[in-house]
């Protein structure tokens, strides 16, 4: 069985982005947990982006999200060259509110493939309804580079200030 690693960990917060860099090829597969809301009191939710390796082009990812039970939307760009992945709960009503985002990138250090991923998210309240939703997500950018640097952006408003990381990897056998 692989060896799972701690590659980083941390807290983060007080801007709409924050970029994981000058990461680690010594890995199959990479794994980052974020623990995180928006500050943004006008809605219960906001979308958030991937941007990997610094891509900006408009044509250079593909993804799409489902909340909530509902069907899968096709996500336009967030963003010049963002993947849009879903939502992330925002401090509308409660300033301790967190979710809880996984993204999965599976054999991110390959240099033969289109690098995708995977993204789910717990914690989101969307358009006032009231409770936990769940949100999942699917991505892929075009290159087939390895990924050295992930970015995450939030569409409108900052990343609280006790935001929360933990990247971690699996080593190649």
């Amino acid at each position: 069985m692989p060896d799972v690693e701690v590659i980083a960990e941390g807290t983060f917060g007080g801007a709409t982005a924050v970029t994981f860099s000058a990461i680690s090829q010594d890995y199959q597969h990479l794994c980052l947990d974020l623990r995180t809301s928006s500050v943004d009191t006008g809605v219960d939710s906001r979308e958030f982006g991937i941007q990997i390796n610094g891509e900006t082009s408009d044509y250079g990812y593909g993804s799409m999200y489902i909340y909530d039970g509902y069907s899968f939307t096709g996500a336009a760009s967030h963003g010049t060259g963002t993947a849009n992945m879903g939502m992330f709960p925002s401090q509308s009503d409660d300033t301790e509110r967190r979710g809880a985002i996984k993204c999965w990138f599976g054999n991110y250090s390959q240099t033969d493939m289109n690098p995708s991923w995977l993204c789910s998210i717990i914690g989101v309240q969307y358009n006032d309804e009231a409770g936990a939703t769940y949100a999942s997500s699917v991505g892929s950018r075009a290159s087939t580079d390895a990924i050295t640097s992930i970015t995450v952006l939030s569409n409108s408003g900052n990343f609280d200030s006790d935001s929360r990381y933990c990247m971690y990897g699996w080593k190649v056998a």
